[in-house]
């Protein structure tokens, strides 16, 4: 019965304020009522209603055929999970973290009021965002419930303060945090600031080895000769290869500490060459790898991927912005940058038509990933001229990609998908290329 409760409409389709008058309590609730508000303006505040933990429980049964808590955090039997909120404000949460599929609706219960006043913030994708109309934009900028493109690393580094309750991590954590300084592959994300140095002092402070792969962004092609000095951090052991010879000869490297070093060696029956290789370190290899090194360093190649790649990125998020059917984003740093895509079928007609043009870019053979990202790492000798050719001949691609709807590229992502069981023939036809014989 919603003629017990004041209903307010936030927008003409977004955010619905129920408040409960006189004890009201969610028992008095008409089931359909509240489905057809929850479908017509997406999410529902209920403020001001005679509620315990129970009652809720037993509304939110009501209303979903499933419940699904994270089996570590539950408490209260199994009708809830508890989120550490911290000490005044309610924190933000993750259900979609903790659950193996998508939700159709999320519950939360506030227990106590904060002592600070009261926001409701609801979090979605930037897409999300994006797609609401300005009006609607200005309606969650003004109101008291407020929708959110991100959240801003200091609200991050407040929720996992709070989630050690305070405390700083104290004993052996793992053996040792393996990660890259900023991801490649299919799915190039960039780290906030700050925070590969936060995982460096949890691990100081765990005493875990921490081990940097800058296979890929070392030796100046983000901007810096490595990663790691955009945060001041030194790893007990860094990874390289690749760019340390230009790709003329194969060479890799396990930089580490000298207290890495002394430890391993004081192993009884440790095989030495757990210290070395048997079958690198070849002459030709390190004379390719000193030369390629004193090359980057007297041509200043790091700060020239850094001037460069500005010229690059904005040419790359012009194209996100001009086609945003295609393309969603442009995500990298210096010249580690690429397009990220609808799908595997927009990466693949990319590739394929700026291969027309003799481009070649860096195609994540990945079709797993839901919005791979098509990769554009140039050479760090590549000038301003080239750079600004193949954001010409990206112009006309998208142009004529633009031109298709979008159904045609989802179901040819299915297409994508099965490519390797398909015949030669049928594939080469489908992509406008003659076989060759």
């Amino acid at each position: 019965m919603l003629s017990l409760v004041k209903v307010t409409q936030y927008g003409q389709s977004y955010g619905t304020l129920l408040l409960g008058e006189a004890d009201t309590t969610l028992d008095s609730l008409d089931n359909n009522n509240v489905l057809n508000q929850l479908k017509q303006s997406g999410f529902i505040v209920f403020r001001n209603f005679n509620v315990d933990l129970n009652s809720f429980s037993n509304f939110v049964q009501r209303l979903s055929f499933r419940v699904t808590l994270d089996p570590a955090r539950q408490f209260y039997g199994a009708i809830a999970q508890k989120v550490d909120a911290g000490f005044d404000a309610v924190g933000l949460h993750c259900e979609n973290g903790n659950s193996p599929f998508m939700p159709h609706l999320c519950w939360f219960f506030c227990e106590k009021a904060s002592s600070r006043g009261s926001q409701t913030t609801v979090c979605d994708g930037y897409r999300v965002w994006d797609m609401l109309s300005p009006t609607t934009q200005q309606v969650f900028l003004d109101k008291d419930i407020v929708y959110s493109r991100n959240v801003e690393s200091d609200k991050w580094k407040n929720f996992v303060f709070h989630s050690l309750q305070g405390k700083k991590p104290i004993g052996n954590g793992v053996a040792a945090v393996f990660l890259e300084p900023i991801l490649g592959g299919a799915y190039l994300t960039v780290p906030p600031a700050g925070y590969l140095k936060e995982v460096e002092t949890l691990c100081r402070q765990t005493n875990s080895l921490l081990v940097v792969d800058e296979i890929q962004t070392g030796f100046g092609r983000v901007g810096k000769m490595f990663a790691i000095e955009f945060d001041q951090v030194l790893p007990d052991i860094i990874l390289l290869s690749k760019g340390i010879t230009g790709g003329h000869t194969s060479i890799a490297i396990a930089v580490m500490r000298d207290t890495v070093v002394h430890k391993i060696n004081t192993i009884q029956g440790l095989p030495a060459r757990y210290l070395a290789s048997e079958s690198g370190g070849s002459p030709y290899a390190c004379a390719a790898a000193v030369a390629s090194i004193e090359f980057i360093r007297r041509n200043n190649l790091p700060e020239r991927a850094q001037q460069l790649g500005q010229r690059l990125r904005q040419g790359l998020k012009e194209a996100a912005r001009k086609y945003p059917k295609l393309i969603l984003d442009a995500p990298g740093v210096g010249l580690m940058t690429g397009l990220r895509v609808r799908n595997s079928a927009v990466e693949t007609a990319i590739t394929i038509e700026l291969g027309k043009h003799k481009i070649h870019v860096g195609h994540s053979m990945n079709e797993s990933a839901k919005y791979p990202v098509l990769r554009f790492y140039p050479p760090l000798t590549v000038t301003a001229e080239e750079i600004d050719r193949v954001l010409a001949a990206l112009h006309e691609v998208l142009t004529s990609l633009n031109q298709k709807p979008a159904l045609f590229y989802d179901l040819f992502n299915q297409l994508v998908k099965r490519q390797y069981r398909l015949p030669k023939k049928l594939l080469f036809r489908l992509a406008g290329l003659k076989e060759a014989h």
